[in-house]
């Protein structure tokens, strides 16, 4: 799997996310390539988990300036 650019959006992240698991319900899904596809699938949702949380932060110390 290719290394992910770091600039790449939580929007492209979920749609990357959504084909991965696509694959497990399609007919190209295969057991001996389960394992390793599953783990791209837990790799990538740990990074939108981060940058959701990321997000969120930013969001919260925005909110915070602009209540001042």
């Amino acid at each position: 799997m290719p290394k992910k650019d770091s600039k790449t959006t939580i929007s492209s992240k979920i749609d990357d996310l959504k084909t991965k698991i696509d694959w497990f319900y399609s007919d190209e899904f295969g057991v001996d390539e389960a394992p390793k596809r599953y783990e791209e699938v837990l790799a990538l949702t740990k990074e939108v988990e981060k940058d959701l949380k990321d997000l969120k932060n930013q969001i919260t110390v925005l909110s915070k300036d602009f209540s001042k």
